[in-house]
């Protein structure tokens, strides 16, 4: 009967045991890290790892890549940017950065943007363009003008750059890149809207508009923007 009593309380130290260890494994688990316990650089080394594992390794599509990391009005770094060779980029946020990266990121510390870049071998393109309405449209990119197309707003139209035999131009590269200010300061401002600081004013690396201010206006300001759509864990 001794035995019978000795045994059912080792099974039960053992049941009670195991049960915390999974408890404590599940918890770190929907726990991960915060951003803040890291620095930029680590961030910046620890998606440069991902990024090695799981787009670099054994490809024949990426010569090289880098990560960088990009700034908000109050020069605060949520997102990132990663930059491959010879074509195509991608997005990368902390999990924390928007309301519903959350509940897609629950079990991750990054979330990817996979709207400009894909798994499968497309190209993933996007065009400059600016907005106006019909009877005051915006300076062309160029000397040869613009394809106009309908906007959601109302009788607001975009107007995009047009290459030397009338078509829209795309680009495989990062607006950062395109526009040629690459050793600039990148910011990501509220919306997703890509910009560099150059000279005291600021560049939309899309519709290449310039601004003065550095926190005034922008929202109204920059209309073209790359925002985090199709978030996926990294």
């Amino acid at each position: 009967m001794k035995k019978r009593i000795n045994r059912t309380i080792v099974f039960m130290i053992l049941t009670i045991t195991i049960s915390v260890s999974l408890l404590s494994v599940g918890c770190f688990r929907r726990n991960p890290p915060n951003r803040e316990d890291y620095t930029v650089e680590e961030h910046v080394q620890m998606i440069s790892e991902k990024i090695e594992k799981y787009f670099m390794k054994d490809s024949d599509r990426y010569t090289s890549f880098a990560v960088y990391p990009l700034y908000d009005k109050n020069e605060d770094v949520h997102d990132f940017l990663v930059e491959f060779e010879p074509y195509d980029f991608l997005f990368v946020c902390n999990k924390l950065t928007g309301e519903g990266y959350g509940y897609y990121l629950r079990n991750a510390m990054y979330g990817m943007d996979l709207r400009y870049m894909d798994n499968d071998g497309h190209k993933c393109r996007w065009r400059r363009y600016r907005i106006g309405t019909e009877s005051n449209p915006p300076e062309p990119f160029n000397s040869y003008g613009f394809r106009r197309e309908p906007n959601i707003h109302g009788d607001i139209y975009n107007y995009y750059e047009l290459s030397e035999d009338g078509k829209c131009i795309y680009y495989e590269k990062s607006p950062y890149a395109i526009a040629g200010k690459f050793d600039k300061k990148k910011y990501l401002f509220s919306g997703g809207i890509p910009v560099v600081e150059e000279n005291g004013k600021l560049i939309n690396v899309i519709s290449m508009l310039e601004y003065e201010d550095l926190h005034y206006g922008y929202e109204e300001n920059f209309e073209v923007s790359f925002y985090f759509k199709t978030v996926r864990p990294l």
